[in-house]
């Protein structure tokens, strides 16, 4: 701790003894943008003098494959300045050798490694945030999680430029990466939580938590009725909910839904706003609506019903049974709501005991459908079900209960654990998708229980 501290002084020592030199004049020999203070007047970060000859990127001997990529993106960044940049692990024999060795060259030191500068970057560091630590003749780029390591790096080789035979790095010292938001389903506290996920240790942060009466809460979901952003709830023998997500209050809710409600929905048809609840147990999908005091309903029978979303493209309700997947056309002629199939769209899932169906974010031709044994991306125009998609190795498995991507591709997904109920899991299953590689990650939450999670958007598609 005491090494850590004499390299935290000596770097804020160096950043004010670098303030004697900000103004750096402009006579044409930089290759990239002009290099400008930031509002407050930090002067440029210099990387590696040029006297000290070429830096070395340097990762854990033991690092991941995605912060294997990320060494890659910072050490072609530094190619482009400075070619002969070298690229290693940290791995010593002895590791007494390494200030012996290494302590006096030049080196871009990604996430966590042997050199006590790692250590000096990272400390005090929350989920999600970052830091780019300067200690010449060493940077230590570190992250609170691996994503939050990823917009460092991104930061830095984005930032990085020649200069009177210099590399200088001209950018933000410290960050938060945006993180994936996600909504689960936690009956072990019966709750409803949001979490930012930021990967890697330290893993996930609570922002918000919605309570219900029952442990076994099944379905959430985020929509937008009258500009208000919503939460909408299955849980309970028979309710559903929906609720103000910025104020917590309750706008809607029923105690008579068929018996054991897995997914609810809203629809605006004409001018009614008509709830969806899917029950499984019930083997039913009742609609309402929301204005209606006396919780009258429409009753459409379908078998084991899961799954129940809204295809505003299309204008059709997607309900998801054990085994087959249906579209149906809903009206709201005088105010009565009907309910009928659309001829041609009744597709039969190729595995049995389907149990999530959800939007594929970025391509509105496609749904996700999980079952007991697999993942699927249904596609509408053909009617196919397909586990041949980017990440599908990780992310098509058995018994997945819940799942949802982001617009970048990443997937979000539940398998239970068993830890608390046999439908439950503690873990979140997560993969990131950069190029034409696929990283997963898990993440453990402490007292979860979830049931199904949800990537945080109120789209339909």
């Amino acid at each position: 701790m005491r090494r850590v501290l004499a390299l935290l002084t000596a770097a804020v020592l160096f950043l004010l003894c670098a303030c004697l030199e900000t103004n750096v004049p402009d006579d044409g020999t930089m290759t990239g943008p002009p290099i400008e203070p930031d509002p407050a007047g930090e002067p440029p970060v210099i990387v590696v003098s040029g006297s000290l000859g070429p830096a070395t990127v340097v990762r854990s001997d033991k690092a991941s494959d995605f912060v294997a990529t990320l060494t890659g993106k910072v050490s072609a960044a530094m190619k482009k300045v400075a070619p002969d940049t070298g690229v290693e692990t940290d791995w010593v024999k002895n590791a007494s050798d390494v200030e012996e060795k290494y302590g006096s060259r030049p080196e871009i030191l990604i996430g966590s490694t042997n050199r006590p500068e790692s250590e000096a970057a990272a400390e005090g560091l929350g989920a999600g945030e970052w830091r780019i630590f300067s200690l010449s003749p060493k940077i230590a780029i570190a992250g609170g999680g691996e994503l939050a390591l990823e917009a460092a790096c991104e930061t830095f080789a984005s930032h990085v430029y020649e200069l009177d035979g210099m590399i200088v790095y001209n950018g933000p010292t410290e960050g938060e990466a945006e993180g994936y938001r996600f909504i689960g389903t936690n009956q072990k506290q019966s709750r409803v939580d949001v979490f930012r996920m930021t990967l890697g240790e330290p893993g996930t942060v609570l922002e918000r938590s919605f309570s219900y009466s029952y442990y076994n809460v099944a379905d959430a979901r985020l929509r937008v009725i009258d500009g208000k952003t919503v939460l909408l709830a299955a849980f309970g023998p028979s309710n559903a909910s929906v609720t103000d997500y910025d104020t917590g209050r309750t706008l809607w809710t029923a105690s008579n839904t068929a018996n054991n409600p897995h997914a609810c929905e809203y629809i605006r048809v004409g001018d009614v706003d008509v709830i969806a609840v899917a029950a499984t147990a019930g083997n039913e999908v009742r609609f309402y609506d929301m204005k209606d005091s006396s919780k009258n309903y429409e009753s459409l029978e379908f078998e084991d019903a899961h799954g129940a979303l809204w295809d505003p493209g299309l204008g059709l309700l997607w309900i998801q049974g054990r085994k087959v997947l249906a579209g149906y056309r809903l009206s709201a002629d005088g105010g009565k709501i009907t309910v009928v199939p659309e001829e041609g769209r009744t597709y039969t899932i190729p595995t049995d005991w389907s149990h999530d169906l959800q939007p594929f974010y970025g391509d509105t031709d496609k749904l996700w459908v999980t079952t007991g044994t697999a993942v699927y991306l249904f596609s509408k125009s053909t009617g196919e079900f397909s586990t041949s998609f980017a990440g599908a190795e990780y992310v098509s498995k058995k018994n997945v209960k819940g799942i949802g991507n982001y617009s970048d591709g990443t997937t979000v997904f539940l398998i239970p654990d068993g830890e608390f109920k046999d439908w439950t899991g503690a873990t979140v299953d997560a993969v990131l998708l950069r190029g034409s590689r696929a990283f997963p990650f898990r993440v453990s939450i402490t007292g979860a229980g979830f049931y199904k999670v949800r990537s945080f958007n109120t789209d339909y598609q």
